[in-house]
């Protein structure tokens, strides 16, 4: 990976951010890049990255390494600790290696952990839909390799907590959470897993397109007087909440749907500065109106 250093970061760090020693152990795909959009996994392919978007990364990094603490115990103790587990998975007439790194699973309880750092307002919507897809991919791995998995949870580390805000109602008590994470069966796992290669395979013939979802486009339901209102009179984040809210204040309003931002095509897409379509969509974002929503 080659990394530059524009915001002239120091040299340490961007050290550590060029030695990172992940590796897929030689698998055609993994958890994680079964989850990428297809069209983000070509471009962003050999790309030079900025130490400043590494950052997250590496403190996920430092996190793993902290757990390496207790590592060598665990094992000793019949856990299974930070491996890669792999399977070959058959589609058409191909067979494709695919890999998982488990974090933690405890075989007497068939537990599986995954640890993440992220914030408390995303930690308030986990068990998200990547969680249930990534973590059942390794369960599933698990069980191919000869384990029984009853459990799984995401152990979440919120890099924003603080004590400030204990005591408001439903703020963390601490700065760890453990979220229970439903885990897909078998059958429909493996189907997933085969869609999620073919999709990945035709990308190479021919550049998709992203979907809404894998832009992260997140629209917003203004509720207006008339639909020829410049202004609204509350925004939200759905259009039950929108249709609820006129109904307690006995409004006569309408919902207006109004298009989001597309959250990963400006700012966390590692491919976004040379895909046309992420170009497009950052295009749309800019043009607001004065309330700082997109004009339609």
């Amino acid at each position: 990976m080659r990394v530059t250093n524009k915001l002239g970061l120091p040299g340490p760090v961007v050290r550590a951010i060029e030695k990172d020693p992940y590796s897929n152990s030689g698998s055609d795909y993994t958890a994680t890049s079964l989850l990428e959009p297809p069209r983000a996994a070509i471009l962003s392919k050999d790309l030079t990255v900025d130490a400043s978007d590494c950052i997250d990364s590496l403190e996920g990094q430092s996190l793993h390494s902290i757990l390496e603490r207790s590592g060598k115990e665990l094992a000793e103790e019949g856990y299974i600790v930070e491996k890669r587990l792999f399977a070959m998975i058959a589609v058409g007439n191909k067979l494709y290696k695919i890999s998982a790194q488990v974090d933690l699973f405890d075989p007497a309880k068939g537990l599986l952990s995954d640890y993440k750092r992220t914030s408390v307002s995303s930690a308030k919507r986990a068990p998200k839909a990547e969680h249930t897809l990534q973590l059942s991919v390794q369960a599933e791995l698990l069980r191919r390799n000869g384990f029984h998995v009853a459990l799984a949870q995401v152990v979440l580390f919120l890099r924003d907590h603080t004590k400030m805000k204990l005591g408001i109602d439903g703020y963390p008590k601490c700065g760890i959470m453990c979220v229970a994470v439903p885990l897909i069966g078998s059958d429909e796992i493996n189907k997933w897993i085969v869609e999620r290669i073919k999709a990945h395979e035709a990308a190479k013939k021919e550049l998709p397109l992203c979907s809404p979802e894998e832009r992260w486009s997140r629209p917003t339901f203004a509720v207006m007087k008339a639909v020829t209102d410049k202004k609204a009179i509350r925004v939200f984040e759905s259009h039950q909440l929108a249709a609820a809210f006129i109904a307690e204040k006995e409004l006569t309003a309408v919902i207006i749907e109004r298009p989001g931002e597309s959250i990963n095509c400006n700012r966390y897409c590692p491919a976004r500065f040379v895909c046309e379509q992420g170009k497009k969509e950052t295009q749309v974002i800019s043009v607001k109106d004065a309330d700082g929503f997109i004009k339609l």
